[in-house]
């Protein structure tokens, strides 16, 4: 066993490395970022975990042991570079069950590289910048792709038919790790519930282009195995609490809500990139379809290829696509970055058994998108530490208020805190969003730092070290800050602070109400200062 896996080490361990060191350099930034979102912040504070709230028992026994410890806090970096290794070695078998043993970089350069898309598109993204939740995100994609790395190929009905206890029992390990592997992914991170099925669909196609003979029996075992524990996750795992509430179109709706929600993310999706993705996108599209054309000497195969792209991507969407409410955010989006990793593969299977001519036309525009891709990481990572700074500097001014208007922790006792409206985002971060559109579907509204939901208070009160128990009033109806008569404590150019003159339940209101900000100075105009110039 020692000498497999040292042979499996010295035969992978370089293109794992490539990957790794890739990944690491495009997410430098959001690495070394530490602005922490709701249920994070709490557990930067206090340690914890959401075993009880989503199911995610996989991910949380991950947690244990990277954190070291049942208090989980949400302060290193080490389970976002865990994750990084593990979609490091998702590309390496997406590599291998599309392309071939990934067992040199110079070899496998290109198809490692596609196969880093799926890490590195910009939707993606969102998954990783969690820095407590990233290697779960990552491992329920891993587990995704395993079985089929394992076992693709390798269960036949004739092995099954022997009929000897050697071959049930092979037969029954199996399908009982493709088991075990969809469970994880349910129990790990629900948003990749697509990837399974699109894997399965993109190998089928890779079948039908290389005009082998599909093993159906294989196929409708593994389909079988993922709706059947998918069945068993919803009806007797979940407790309720969050995604079971998330509701599902009825029958009699289901098709025209697939439809709208279809309708909304291509919206998104176009909405998100920019015109030189568009451009390059394009390019290596269309060159690899003509090619994939040429090389099987049939339209068929480009037409296949042409309708793989969308199908698949829908397919990795999952069962988020029949959601009333669907969420419109990066990591939801995951099945367009993995399309676009699985189209690309396919492809280069395809057009690299036989050295074609143009074939060097797809290079230039893989390297100029993937860096693209990387940019929009960089540029992402400094605009979230511009936010962090942007949201510090008001919970700092507004702490400080409060700590000269309620000098005593019997003082904040006798009252209860509610904020309304929101801090806003820095000025870089609105730029941002300008340059970059898809940073809207990464950095949404509801992670904004200083804002009416818990994170607003989490940053206030409990990072500050205020004593008050706000988690209980924020959750109670009574305490409406547009009803009743108060006093202004405070007033300045970001926020208002008042009291209510009468008590409810046995508490004063205080309502922080946080302003509309405005732009800097000279924000979308010419600097008077160049105006001269432009003059000349």
């Amino acid at each position: 066993m020692g000498r497999q896996i040292g042979v499996f080490v010295k035969t992978y361990y370089k293109p794992f490395l490539f990957l790794l060191a890739l990944n690491l350099i495009a997410l430098i930034t959001i690495l070394r970022d530490h602005y922490t979102f709701t249920d994070d912040l709490y557990r930067a504070i206090y340690g914890d975990a959401w075993i009880f709230d989503f199911n995610r028992y996989a991910s949380s026994i991950l947690s244990y042991i990277l954190h070291q410890s049942f208090k989980l806090f949400d302060i290193s970096p080490i389970p976002q570079i865990v994750a990084m290794m593990f979609m490091a070695a998702t590309s390496m078998m997406l590599v291998k069950l599309f392309v071939g043993d990934p067992k040199s970089v110079k070899k496998s350069f290109w198809p490692l590289l596609m196969a880093s898309f799926i890490t590195l598109c910009p939707f993606m993204i969102n998954a990783w910048m969690y820095e407590f939740d990233a290697p779960c995100m990552a491992m329920a994609i891993f587990v995704s792709v395993l079985p089929y790395v394992l076992f693709w190929d390798k269960i036949h009905w004739s092995d099954l038919m022997k009929g000897n206890f050697k071959s049930i029992l092979k037969f029954v390990l199996k399908l009982l790790v493709i088991l075990v592997c969809v469970l994880a992914m349910w129990m790990s991170f629900q948003a990749a519930g697509g990837v399974f099925l699109a894997i399965g669909l993109a190998l089928l196609v890779k079948d039908r282009l290389d005009k082998k003979k599909h093993n159906y029996f294989q196929t409708i075992l593994f389909i079988l195995s993922y709706f059947a524990v998918s069945a068993l996750v919803y009806f007797l795992v979940k407790d309720g609490k969050f995604y079971r509430n998330i509701s599902t179109f009825a029958i009699s709706d289901m098709f025209s809500g697939i439809m709208s929600n279809l309708a909304l993310i291509l919206k998104c999706a176009i909405d998100s990139l920019r015109t030189w993705w568009m451009i390059l996108l394009a390019i290596i599209g269309l060159a690899m379809i003509v090619l994939v054309g040429k090389q099987r000497k049939s339209w068929h195969a480009g037409a296949m290829m042409f309708m793989f792209l969308p199908i698949v991507a829908v397919v990795g969407i999952g069962p988020y696509i029949a959601l009333v409410d669907f969420p419109v955010n990066g990591r939801s989006m995951m099945g367009f970055c993995l399309a676009l990793s699985l189209f690309m593969l396919i492809c280069w299977s395809v057009i690299s058994k036989k050295k074609m001519k143009f074939r060097w036309l797809i290079y230039a525009p893989v390297i100029l998108l993937l860096y693209s891709f990387m940019t929009f990481s960089w540029s992402f990572g400094n605009a979230l530490a511009s936010q962090y700074e942007h949201d510090t500097i008001r919970v700092t001014m507004i702490s400080k208020d409060l700590a000269e208007i309620y000098t005593t922790s019997a003082a904040y006792g006798n009252h209860s805190f509610r904020i309304t409206g929101s801090g806003g985002f820095s000025a870089v971060m609105t730029e941002h969003f300008r340059i970059f559109p898809a940073a809207k579907y990464v950095f949404f509204i509801a992670q904004e730092g200083v804002n009416s939901d818990a994170l607003g208070h989490y940053r206030l009160f409990d990072y500050s070290d205020i004593n008050t128990s706000w988690v209980h009033d924020w959750f109670d109806a009574d305490y409406d800050c547009s009803k009743g008569e108060y006093e202004v404590l405070r007033d300045n150019y970001y926020y208002t602070i008042r009291e209510s003159k009468e008590k409810i339940n046995e508490r004063n209101l205080v309502c922080i109400d946080m302003k509309e900000q405005a732009r800097p100075a000279y924000y979308g105009t010419i600097h008077p200062i160049f105006t001269p110039i432009l003059n000349k």
